[in-house]
């Protein structure tokens, strides 16, 4: 798929907030030819923290949140949006 966004870096002294948008498309095809599309929104959050005073190693963690945009389904010629398939 394809990946494009913006971010920005804030250093808080130790602590390093990176807060990102990114719009994401993901594609999957699966046994049979169907093919699977969706297109999200990505809001992740990297938070890191440095520690150290000669080498300064910094660890990562980084919450997400994801909308999705739109999502279809195709094999051959059906094509169809996704619908919710939860019991």
């Amino acid at each position: 798929g394809f990946v494009g966004g913006a971010y920005a870096g804030l250093g808080l002294g130790s602590i390093i907030v990176e807060p990102e948008v990114l719009y994401v498309q993901r594609r999957a095809t699966v046994q049979g030819g169907a093919t699977l599309k969706q297109n999200y929104i990505d809001v992740p959050v990297l938070i890191g923290f440095s520690f150290g005073v000669i080498v300064k190693p910094i660890v990562y963690i980084a919450p997400v949140l994801s909308f999705e945009t739109s999502c279809g389904l195709s094999l051959d010629t059906f094509t169809d949006e996704c619908t919710d398939f939860s019991g």
